[in-house]
């Protein structure tokens, strides 16, 4: 058993309605997620942020493409070139979660996923204790992260060099666990 480093994009974001505002919860999600590309919306008990379709339908395959020559450096090999080949036929967001929940045709790099991340909002002068869930098309899942981590080490320090131009120590940077 290991511990796995997960990366995806986030398609939905929900929090108890009970627990916090509207406007707290953006606030706390705003620090990490850009909320521009989300609808939001309130249910019966919650509150929901759902990813904009068409983030999906013109960039998905873009920005996969470029995810997996930084972390794998392959695009058009088994696996990946399938699944783009599947990802092109796909047109909305339940389309692409369909692919993602697939297990009969489960693909290592897309897989549907929830986390729960616990979280303290302040409001005034009260903290309030909720959770936020967030439901994941995963494209990175790597195992082992510990003890065989080299590739996304690898994939870290590629994403650093991209900031070269306005931070040129970027490209002078390594990654390493001791």
């Amino acid at each position: 058993m290991g511990t796995y480093l997960r990366v995806g994009i986030c398609v939905t974001i929900k929090t108890d309605k009970a627990k916090i505002s509207a406007k707290n919860g953006a606030d706390y999600l705003s620090e990490t997620i850009n909320l521009s590309l989300y609808d939001y919306r309130e249910e019966e008990d919650f509150l929901v942020w759902t990813l904009q379709e068409h983030y999906l339908q013109k960039g998905l395959m873009d920005y996969l493409r470029e995810q997996f020559e930084l972390a794998y450096d392959m695009v058009d090999e088994g696996d990946v070139a399938h699944l783009f080949k599947v990802l092109q036929e796909q047109h909305s967001l339940e389309e692409f979660l369909s692919v993602a929940r697939d297990w009969d045709k489960a693909f290592y790099h897309f897989q549907h996923n929830e986390c729960i991340e616990p979280a303290t909002i302040v409001c005034g002068k009260i903290r309030r204790c909720t959770r936020f869930k967030y439901e994941m098309i995963e494209f990175l899942n790597e195992g082992k992260v510990m003890m065989e981590c080299d590739r996304i080490l690898n994939y870290f320090e590629r994403l650093l060099r991209m900031q070269q131009e306005k931070h040129p120590l970027a490209g002078a940077t390594r990654i390493y666990i001791e």
